[in-house]
């Protein structure tokens, strides 16, 4: 049996995919711990006014499950308005990023799930 508590993992500074700021991350769960075609399961907050930057993945699909906060998400040159309890999903080989435009944290859990 397998518990990781994501509000307890160690987080460390990162600029992600050359976004605005610098976010915090932790990895709750890696690839080799996942006994299914998942890469990794993370944990980010990012700050107001900071970023993902946009870049792309191969053959998966890459979920961000907004917990806490608001932002515009990005993919392939479209723009949302996304909100606390929205989870994006990102297709394979789009160009996708998500932006903290609101006052709060932005808090996410990003999964990634390999097509096979």
């Amino acid at each position: 049996m397998k518990i990781h508590n994501f509000l307890e993992c160690k987080m460390h500074d990162e600029k992600i995919h050359e976004g605005k700021g610098i976010c915090q991350h932790s990895t709750v769960f890696t690839g080799e711990e996942i006994e299914a075609p998942v890469s990794f399961i993370n944990y980010t907050i990012i700050p107001p006014a900071s970023s993902f930057g946009l870049h792309t993945h191969g053959k998966n699909n890459e979920f961000y499950v907004l917990l806490e906060g608001e932002g515009v998400y990005q993919q392939d040159g479209k723009e949302i308005r996304v909100k606390r309890g929205d989870i994006m999903m990102n297709q394979p080989y789009a160009q996708h990023g998500i932006y903290n435009t609101g006052k709060e944290d932005m808090k996410l859990l990003v999964f990634e799930v390999a097509i096979v």
